[in-house]
């Protein structure tokens, strides 16, 4: 394994337990808030999206929860890629 791959290895699997951790949280949560990020528009200038709303947990985290265990999933399947078991 390189250098480069020993990194990655090494940020995938800190930004595995980090996910994971997130996925406890809204699997846990009561509420959960859904906002826009601002759209940057020509010249620099942001278009401010305050477009927001939340949820009841029942309403959203199964969505959250399942594209987060996805996300992990990719994660882990390069680690394999990569010869981390």
């Amino acid at each position: 394994m390189t250098t480069d791959q020993l990194k990655e290895a090494s940020a995938l699997l800190s930004q595995i337990e980090a996910t994971l951790s997130d996925v406890a949280a809204y699997r846990e949560a009561e509420d959960i808030e859904i906002g826009l990020q601002p759209e940057r528009r020509g010249a620099g200038r942001f278009l401010d999206l305050k477009h927001r709303i939340t949820l009841t947990s029942g309403e959203i985290a199964g969505y959250v929860v399942m594209a987060l265990e996805a996300h992990v999933a990719t994660m882990r399947a390069r680690l394999q890629e990569l010869g981390v078991e």
